[in-house]
């Protein structure tokens, strides 16, 4: 699983209607093993990303370091020690 964000958003075709476009500014790009492995990694970030307010404070994050974290702990749920 990778996660970009981009300062400056990109155009994107919304998925239900690819004549509507939608600015985004967090991509996550998933290429894993398996037939359905990607179900439980797209129900995280769509959990995590029903949330105004969290996806906008990864939006803003000032490090690598800081959007990392986020991913791990509130987006995975892992909890690193």
């Amino acid at each position: 699983v990778i996660m970009g964000i981009s300062k400056k958003t990109i155009k994107f075709c919304k998925m239900e209607d690819d004549k509507s476009e939608i600015d985004v500014g967090i991509i996550f790009m998933l290429a894993l093993k398996g037939e359905n492995n990607h179900i439980n990694y797209l129900r995280d970030i769509v959990n995590f990303c029903k949330y105004e307010d969290k996806t906008e404070r990864l939006y803003t994050t000032s490090s690598t370091e800081e959007a990392y974290k986020i991913f791990i702990s509130e987006i995975l749920e892992i909890n690193e020690k």
